[in-house]
Order: structure tokens, then C-alpha cells, then sequence
């Protein structure tokens, strides 16, 4: 499978509905990677180096996808995140 575009969004909290005065910071990165098995456990390594000194562990912060509905889908495991990767192919990038 090729890398994936990842976008982002650094988060004040978590929203009810996304605003754009909730957002931090926005950063696009890719993730380079072998094995879903490890993909959480890299995608959280990368966000913690991008976004620290706000994230300094992965325990601080909460993952979620945005559908095609504009619904954030919260990543609680490996299971949640193939499926996000699943509804999201063939966009430019993962939200």
C-alpha cells in the first residue's frame, strides 16, 4: 500500500462541531509505513513529534477521522483505523 497524505488538526478541544477557531494548528505530513498492525502506534508517534511541546505522549491527545458527512469518528484502536482508512479512499489526503 503507498504511503499515506496525512492532514491534522491540533484541536483546543474536542468540538461538537469542527470550527475554525478550534483549530491550533494544521500540519500535512506523510506516513510512511509497512504493516497495519503498527500503523496507530506510528501515526500517534508522528503527531506527538510534530505537535510537541503541547503533546508530549500519545496519552494526551484523542484521535478522530472526518467523514465524508463531516462527522468526526473517534480512532479508538487499530480496528477504527483501517476502517477509517477504508471510507477514505480515493481522497487526497486522510483527515
Amino acid at each position: 500500500m503507498p504511503d499515506l497524505l496525512i492532514k491534522a488538526h491540533l484541536l483546543k478541544n474536542i468540538p461538537e462541531n469542527l470550527r475554525s477557531d478550534q483549530i491550533q494548528e494544521i500540519k500535512y505530513f506523510d506516513l510512511k509505513y509497512s504493516d497495519y498492525n503498527f500503523l496507530l502506534k506510528t501515526l500517534k508517534n508522528k503527531l506527538v513529534s510534530l505537535f510537541s511541546p503541547v503533546i508530549k505522549n500519545e496519552n494526551d491527545m484523542v484521535l478522530f477521522w472526518k467523514d465524508s458527512d463531516g462527522d468526526l469518528i473517534r480512532i479508538n484502536n487499530e480496528k477504527d483505523l483501517s476502517n477509517a482508512l477504508k471510507f477514505s479512499l480515493g481522497q487526497l489526503s486522510f483527515k
